[in-house]
């Protein structure tokens, strides 16, 4: 029988310790505010087919974090019980945020073998205001675990050290020969990663998956827009800066042919 090493074994025993303790502080102090209860009327209202309102023929909407009110409704709607469901669906989502936040590091550092002394994490098991809000019934832990799971997805591995230079070296934009301009031209856009995208991590689907992460936020806090929308205009352009490589070229089946500054 294989055991573990002692430094990974370690590493997995605090992620568990600190998983456990976060899940006992919070079943601890599991409360529920007062200002959840106008969410949990419209939410018995609407589930109970008498539209999105606080009060029955009043066309109004009282609540302000959407996300949370269509999944609070979706849970609620299946255990037809709305305090317990939500002390429960607040505790697992604040939770995973962690583990989506010890996922994260766990991706940067490498392997489990590293002991995380001074992870985030565990300032987190310390922070009033974290573990009061865990289950209070607001929006807060779904935002908490959207916010982990855009930090898992915008961590980069171990691997990765980010280059100060990433131009084509000289000597292989001076050769004339476009296949070595090209290869080269791609080795350094490969090198040069945090230029944006995080290389291929962010190409594709992962990009996509971060946009959707970056609306839920918003659809849960609206004053979320103001805080993320850097970061979304830094997607969008990067994506656009990569267009040149993968856009009206190579859909027509053509190579686009670097030049001293870049692609043509």
């Amino acid at each position: 029988m294989r055991f573990l090493p002692s430094k990974t074994f370690a590493a997995y025993s605090f992620r568990a310790l600190l998983l456990l303790a976060l899940l006992y502080v919070a079943a601890l102090e599991a409360w529920l505010v007062d200002d959840a209860k106008i969410t949990f009327r419209q939410v018995w209202n609407f589930i109970h087919g008498d539209g999105m309102t606080y009060n029955f023929g009043e066309r109004v909407q009282a609540f302000t974090h959407p996300a949370w009110f269509f999944l609070l409704s979706a849970v609620g709607f299946v255990t037809r019980e709305l305090f317990i469901t939500t002390a429960v669906l607040s505790i697992a989502l604040s939770v995973g945020a962690v583990a989506l936040l010890l996922a994260a590091e766990r991706r940067i550092c490498g392997g489990g073998g590293r002991l995380p002394l001074l992870t985030p994490a565990l300032l987190l098991l310390f922070s009033v205001a974290f573990c009061d809000y865990m289950t209070s019934g607001l929006e807060n832990p779904l935002s908490y675990f959207l916010v982990g799971l855009l930090l898992w997805l915008l961590a980069p591995p171990r691997h990765f050290r980010p280059h100060r230079h990433s131009r084509v070296p000289r000597h292989s934009r001076a050769s004339g020969n476009p296949e070595q301009e090209y290869s080269a031209f791609n080795k350094a856009q490969r090198r040069s990663r945090w230029l944006f995208a995080l290389d291929s991590r962010l190409r594709g689907n992962d990009d996509r998956a971060i946009f959707v992460v970056l609306a839920l936020l918003v659809l849960n806090r609206f004053d979320f827009a103001a805080l993320f929308l850097p970061l979304a205009l830094l997607l969008a352009i990067t994506r656009t800066n990569h267009s040149p490589l993968e856009g009206e070229s190579a859909r027509q089946g053509q190579r686009p042919q670097p030049s001293r500054w870049g692609v043509k």
